[in-house]
């Protein structure tokens, strides 16, 4: 087990890789603790409890404040130093600050209502007979809250904790180092044939895999101490230590705990939960690296994992969403509510079902580990043709490198999971239009275009059709004094009034448009270039990157490998070979960026509309900024262009680590560090 050891500790793939990911993994954890979320942060608040007191009369100041802005347009001293950077994020803080403070003061109230609320529902049956399930599930819900009565939490600033309980980008992290490390334990010496070498027999590939699992189940336990000791040193650096004795029913989100823990027992819980979670997670790699000698095919299969994770958290059913392994990654959520589960009519807590799940997945992954293990391969299969090449003098090179990318090196499959998972995306995406959205469009279709008189017209006798409404509908309660007469009267006449709200926004619209402009309907275009349009592009992005890594990564070195370029000797060989390769680099690129935007692209425009390309791009606010030679359509080239720029520039630096590195596992970490790892953080933090 040592000499498995000292391949992670000491390998320099893996050093380079910590060094990096601790760094980034405290700076990103840093720059989530001061940023601002809600017009303020953290540290803000921490400030505000340290005077609770005056915060009442300190509000009334601001609001007062506030006021004299809107009258006079002018700002005014309120008397005392500010903690945000005006009067209205001031404001937000204060306002949070009390209502936090007013929710714990009144913890009493809320965990009698809630005891009231489960005696009710038992005293009615309405969870049914003393012998059912549900009967027996809410009296132990019952008695876990009866246990909390007296509790008095304390009103102080505890948000540090809720953001630290909340922080998933050291779970992802942690993630990456225990899948590198299951490459380097198992993958890399099937692939080298070293694995001929080790303990050949039946039971000395039981001893050696029991070794490697060690190893991998040691490691990842040190990364995870290493990782979450930088979050807990980043967090009391910041905020202190104060308060870790109180009750953990402080911190928001956890009113509903029905634990008695004080807030150092629940990071220890924390803490434990993350091992258990840990130990299952490497448990599966193990299995997985066992089974497939790729770093790309083990990459995809993790990856393809975790995305049914998503999918089996979000089911109706406890015990399919429990075994979504980022769910079993939340040991805050498990605490957050009191929830039962039926096991074979007993009822469990969530906490208990989570033990049972974690200790069978990683039971069954060890066993079944291990039997592939024993008897799998000892070196890796190699590739074979599943079509003969084409006889003749001649062998069409260039379509043999595009064979070697989409199917030796999982390219094609790659692909297919890259668009399975935009689809999926898409059709989780603006699945909804809203009725004012619809008539929006309506009046957009009439009003689109150049100003007009046809259209001025238009406006006139739709807005004398609402006038005429509004008039029947004052008539109607000035003969009736019954509030349900006047609803019956008026429901028909109140349902036409719907449309008036949707047509003032395309008036305004229509009236604000300048010569030379057009009206163009601005929803489809607001939903692609606004804040969040510009969040899922960075998400298309991350997995655009993604795939290409996972894609481009081996487009040298598995010739290095498996010692094929050793045949290219002859005179210009290698230079017609990497033409070959970086024109199919290049055409990955396109590929990748087709179906990296171009779905969403296609989506807004059935649902919203991107229409009049020829218009300036004035005509739409989003881009009032602009000259007035711009037009809409120059846009959506630069758009496409400046993706296209940047998929050839990650194509480039791709096959550049890939000439540069030895082995896959390597060019694929370090292409990930320099490209995605990037990306990831600055889409977290957008």
């Amino acid at each position: 087990m040592t000499y498995e050891l000292k391949k992670l500790f000491f390998s320099r793939p893996i050093i380079i890789l910590f060094f990096c990911l601790f760094a980034a993994n405290a700076m990103l954890f840093y720059g989530k603790c001061i940023s601002k979320s809600n017009r303020y942060t953290l540290l803000d608040i921490q400030k505000k409890y340290d005077n609770v007191n005056i915060l009442e009369k300190e509000m009334h100041i601001l609001e007062e404040k506030a006021d004299e802005y809107w009258i006079n347009f002018t700002d005014s001293d309120p008397g005392f130093d500010l903690v945000t950077e005006d009067i209205y994020s001031e404001l937000a803080v204060d306002r949070y600050v009390m209502e936090r403070a007013e929710e714990v003061s009144n913890y009493d109230t809320f965990l009698r209502e809630k005891i009231s609320e489960i005696k009710a529902r038992l005293r009615t049956g309405f969870a049914g007979s003393p012998n059912d399930y549900t009967y027996t599930a809410q009296e132990k819900v019952l008695n876990r809250y009866d246990a909390l009565v007296g509790l008095k939490p304390d009103a102080g600033f505890f948000d540090h904790i809720s953001a630290f309980a909340d922080w998933s980008i050291t779970d992802l992290i942690l993630l990456i180092f225990v899948l590198t490390a299951g490459i380097l334990l198992f993958s890399e010496e099937k692939r080298s044939g070293i694995m001929l070498l080790l303990r050949p027999t039946a039971n000395g590939r039981k001893v050696l895999f029991a070794k490697k699992i060690s190893s991998l189940f040691t490691f990842s336990i040190t990364v995870l101490i290493i990782l979450y000791a930088s979050d807990i040193i980043v967090l009391y650096s910041l905020f202190g230590a104060e308060g870790l004795s109180s009750p953990i029913q402080s911190v928001p989100g956890f009113m509903s705990c029905p634990i008695p823990f004080t807030i150092i027992g629940f990071l220890i819980y924390h803490f434990l939960g993350k091992m258990i979670w840990v130990a299952v997670i490497a448990s599966m790699i193990g299995l997985i690296c066992a089974l497939i000698s790729n770093p790309v095919g083990v990459g995809a299969l993790s990856a393809a994992l975790f995305v049914a994770s998503y999918f089996l958290g979000m089911s109706g059913n406890l015990w399919i969403r429990d075994l979504s392994l980022i769910r079993l990654s939340d040991p805050a959520g498990r605490l957050r509510q009191c929830l039962m589960l039926n096991l074979f009519g007993c009822p469990i807590t969530e906490n208990t079902a989570f033990y049972i799940v974690s200790a069978a997945i990683t039971l069954i992954s060890l066993i079944a580990g291990c039997v592939v293990f024993t008897h799998n391969d000892t070196v890796a299969k190699a590739s074979t043709l599943s079509f003969s090449l084409p006889k003749g003098r001649h062998t069409n090179l260039l379509r043999h490198e595009a064979y070697k990318i989409l199917i030796s090196q999982k390219a094609f499959l790659l692909l297919l999971a890259f668009i399975a998972i935009q689809i999926g995306i898409c059709s989780r995406t603006y699945t909804y239009i809203s009725s004012y959205e619809y008539r929006f469009q309506e009046y957009s279709a009439v009003l689109s275009g150049l100003p007009s008189d046809e259209k001025d017209k238009y406006i006139r006798s739709e807005q004398e059709r609402f006038d005429e409404i509004h008039r029947q509908i004052d008539f109607y309660r000035s003969v009736t004094e019954d509030p349900e007469l006047f609803n019956i009267l008026s429901s028909e006449l109140e349902a036409q009034l719907r449309d008036e709200s949707p047509f003032e926004a395309s008036v305004v619209i229509y009236s604000s448009v300048k010569p030379g402009n057009e009206y163009v309907h601005p929803t489809g275009y607001e939903k692609l270039f606004n804040p969040d349009g510009k969040k899922r592009d960075l998400l298309s992005l991350l997995l655009m990157q993604l795939f290409m890594v996972f894609s481009l990564s081996g487009i040298f070195v598995i010739e290095k490998e498996t010692g094929v370029t050793v045949l290219q000797t002859c005179l210009n060989a290698a230079k017609t070979v990497s033409k070959r390769k970086l024109l199919l680099a290049m055409l990955t690129a396109c590929v990748a960026v087709i179906v990296g935007f171009l779905p969403r692209i296609l989506l807004i425009a059935d649902k919203f509309g991107l229409t009049l390309f020829a218009a300036t791009a004035q005509s739409l606010s989003i881009f009032a900024g602009l000259p007035q030679p711009v037009k809409i359509w120059h846009i959506f080239v630069l758009y496409w262009l400046i993706r296209l720029v940047i998929a050839v520039i990650d194509a480039l630096i791709i096959i550049r680590i890939s000439r540069r590195t030895e082995s896959l596992s390597a060019a694929l970490l370090i292409n990930s560090a320099i490209l995605v790892l990037p990306v990831a953080a600055v889409w977290v933090f957008c």
